[in-house]
């Protein structure tokens, strides 16, 4: 109820296959497979029978692991299945991940592989960036949201204050707009 009253959906990465069903019964609205689970048969099986959407995260995965498990999930009846392309800060300095890190061309290149919509997972210190990923064609933009950077908590290096936040979802919602608008002005 928290997430829906302020206009956002409940969606998990669940860290593991056991905790799958206590946050189905929660009221998640998907489950997202973290880059370190994609070859993880308890977890992609899972979510699988919870029928939820599936955001598989395919960040430091190699070819071979995002088609294996995109085959698994749909044997196992997963229609509704979202990739998730992106770079992870941690596999390279720990810094922020620069723009030129990002490879946002790569996003129409697993939507025509895989005939699947494709989004990004946001691992920038940019609020534009967002909406880069959105012209790009991603479908689903992740972003690490935070308070304050103050307070220096895990990721704080990636994420948007609430205003910052703010900001980029416009952007994003503006850009995409002129995207599918397809009128001649």
């Amino acid at each position: 109820d928290r997430t829906s009253h302020h206009g956002m959906e409940f969606i998990v990465a669940a860290l593991s296959h056991n905790l799958i069903e206590p946050i189905v019964e929660a009221g998640c609205a998907a489950i997202t497979i973290n880059a370190s689970d994609i070859n993880n048969p308890a977890i992609l099986d899972s979510a699988s029978k919870s029928g939820k959407p599936i955001l598989l995260s395919t960040l430091l995965a190699s070819e071979n692991e995002i088609k294996w498990a995109i085959n698994r999930l749909t044997n196992q009846g997963s229609t509704d299945i979202i990739l998730l392309h992106g770079q992870h800060a941690m596999a390279s300095t720990g810094e922020p991940l620069s723009v030129n890190d990002t490879s946002l061309g790569y996003i129409n290149i697993l939507r025509k592989k895989y005939n699947l919509p494709v989004g990004f997972t946001d691992h920038t210190p940019f609020e534009w960036m967002p909406a880069c990923a959105a012209a790009a064609g991603a479908k689903v933009i992740t972003k690490h949201l935070i308070p304050s950077r103050k307070d220096k908590t895990p990721d704080w290096f990636i994420s948007l204050e609430p205003q910052e936040m703010e900001n980029a979802i416009k952007q994003s919602k503006m850009v995409y707009k002129s995207i599918i608008d397809r009128k001649k002005t």
